[in-house]
C-alpha cells in the first residue's frame, strides 16, 4: 500500500472462522510489529462477529502501534452479535460500532482520547460500575456532547 493505513477485518466467532483468541494475538503482534508489516497509524482492525455463535471476547490490552510508521490504531465492530472489549486499552485512534453490539467490562475498556462512533441501529454497551470518559461521541451521524458516560 506505499506507506497508506487501510483496514484488516477478520471475521470470528464461526465455523471455519478465527477464534476470539487468534484474533487477539494477530492483533497484538501487529500492534507492537510496524517494522515488520504491522499496522501503521491510522489503520483499521475491524472484527466481524456476524456468524459468531456466542459473545466475542477480546480480553487483551489494546495499545497504539508502535516504531516508526506506528501511531492511534482504529477498532471497528462490524456484523450482528456482540464483541466484548474487557481489557484495560490505551489505544487513541477512533472506536467505530457499524452493526451489532460492542461492549465493555470497564471503564479503562477506551482510551480517554479515542472517539466513537455507533451507527444507526447498533449499541454501545457500558456493563461496569463506573465511569468512562469518552472525547467524542457520535450516535448516528450526530456529534454529542463529549463526557463522562
Amino acid at each position: 500500500m506505499n506507506g497508506a493505513a487501510g483496514e484488516l477485518r477478520l471475521h470470528v466467532g464461526g465455523a471455519g472462522e478465527f477464534t476470539i483468541a487468534q484474533a487477539a494475538t494477530m492483533l497484538k503482534n501487529i500492534t507492537t510489529g510496524v517494522n515488520h508489516n504491522g499496522l501503521m497509524a491510522g489503520a483499521t482492525f475491524g472484527l466481524d462477529t456476524t456468524n459468531a455463535t456466542t459473545v466475542q471476547d477480546l480480553s487483551i490490552h489494546i495499545a497504539d502501534s508502535q516504531g516508526p510508521g506506528g501511531g492511534g490504531v482504529t477498532i471497528k465492530k462490524c456484523g450482528a452479535g456482540t464483541l466484548k472489549l474487557s481489557g484495560s486499552n490505551t489505544y487513541t485512534g477512533p472506536t467505530t460500532v457499524k452493526q451489532g453490539t460492542l461492549s465493555f467490562t470497564n471503564a479503562r475498556g477506551l482510551g480517554d482520547k479515542t472517539e466513537v462512533s455507533v451507527a444507526d441501529g447498533a449499541m454501545l454497551a457500558l456493563n461496569f460500575k463506573g465511569e468512562m470518559h469518552i472525547s467524542k461521541l457520535i450516535l448516528d451521524g450526530k456529534l454529542q456532547p463529549a463526557g463522562t458516560y
